[in-house]
């Protein structure tokens, strides 16, 4: 996008400029006198290059996924979006868009988001949470591997990601929308390659269904880059939720769709007769479905060999590429532990943080009013 007629030229030219008032400074500092005040104008020019950079990159990513209901971007689409952002003062656009997971930056899906999954958290914020929680009980990523039961969906990839950078590496057990299909077959591969270090094996093992919101607050629906109408996440649980409410059920065993079936199969068994939850009523029933199968996967796991944690919740698809954590279950597992196994309630201190700063915004707007 840099490269076109709609180019960002001036914030280019400042990043150059920036880069050579750096060097020439670092020369100065290299000079018999020492020029403190100069030392703190390197670290100033610094992080306004780094803004500059960002906020560019931020466009880039804006302009590709969020406007309109197209990932068709035109040129002229390109141009709005920019002049949009750039009537923002230098503080508007530091607070909000260099950081797409600030409440303003999507105010509607960020008030649908509280009000669907309050307590819903920044996808860095739960890994960063889950991998220090965890590590108060001898987790690490020298130590430890991850486990990952997620959707097949690309777009669950970023989580993905995030988990084999904290941890270096997971065994996939992903599935269709995030269900536990493996058996004890596939798990006890996957516990085969745990490392054995200090006599003891060791692993995080997440396990989510996912769904999406988009910027304008609709449940389900997310904009895929290079796909000209809206798509659905989850799928599957979207499919089986359209069935519930149409009254017309597909029973049959389809040995061509194999783990659509067994997903009915483990919704119907969970609902009573008559009941036709929403996306997002399914999207939550399949989240307690996963927590109450993994105790019986995990029931056959040595403890005398392995010490283990579980992580449950559901993955958010956000705008602007954001993903957000809707944590449930945390617990681990370990012989040594009083009951063998202890809750963890490390998100209520990060959950509290963000309610106060909201509240604090909704008092800023009325006082402003």
């Amino acid at each position: 996008m840099l490269n076109d007629t709609n180019d960002l030229p001036i914030y280019q030219q400042q990043i150059k400029t920036l880069s050579e008032l750096e060097e020439l400074i670092k020369t100065l500092l290299e000079g018999p006198n020492e020029l403190p005040v100069y030392q703190q104008q390197i670290k100033t020019l610094s992080k306004l290059q780094q803004q500059i950079k960002t906020y560019i990159r931020q466009l880039e990513v804006t302009d590709r996924h969020e406007v309109g209901k197209s990932s068709v971007i035109t040129p002229k689409d390109e141009l709005e979006l920019k002049s949009e952002y750039l009537t923002r003062t230098p503080e508007e656009q530091e607070k909000i868009v260099l950081d797409p997971y600030n409440p303003e930056s999507n105010p509607i899906f960020y008030e649908t988001l509280q009000n669907l999954f309050p307590g819903a958290l920044p996808m860095p914020a739960y890994m960063q949470t889950t991998y220090e929680a965890l590590g108060d009980y001898g987790f690490n990523n020298k130590n430890t591997m991850a486990m990952t039961t997620l959707c097949r969906d690309e777009i669950t990839k970023p989580f993905l990601i995030d988990i084999i950078r904290q941890w270096g590496k997971s065994f996939n057990c992903s599935s269709l929308a995030g269900f536990v299909m493996m058996g004890k077959t596939a798990f006890a591969a996957a516990a085969d390659h745990v490392p054995l270090m200090d006599n003891q094996r060791r692993f995080a093992y997440y396990a989510m269904p996912h769904i999406a919101i988009s910027k304008d607050g609709e449940v389900g629906q997310v904009y895929r880059y290079g796909v000209s109408k809206v798509s659905h996440a989850c799928g599957s649980l979207e499919v089986i939720a359209k069935e519930l409410m149409s009254g017309r059920l597909k029973l049959e065993m389809d040995m061509q769709d194999l783990e659509q079936t067994i997903i009915r199969q483990k919704i119907l068994s969970s609902i009573n007769y008559g009941d036709k939850p929403n996306l997002v009523e399914i999207t939550k029933l399949a989240s307690q479905i996963l927590a109450k199968e993994l105790p019986h996967l995990l029931s056959d796991v040595d403890t005398s060999l392995f010490k283990y944690a579980v992580m449950t919740g559901i993955q958010i698809h956000g705008p602007m590429d954001t993903t957000w954590i809707y944590p449930q279950e945390f617990y681990v597992v370990d012989r040594d532990l009083p009951s063998q196994q202890e809750q963890l309630n490390s998100f209520k201190a990060l959950q509290q943080h963000k309610f106060d700063e909201i509240k604090k915004q909704q008092e800023e707007e009325q006082i402003k009013l």
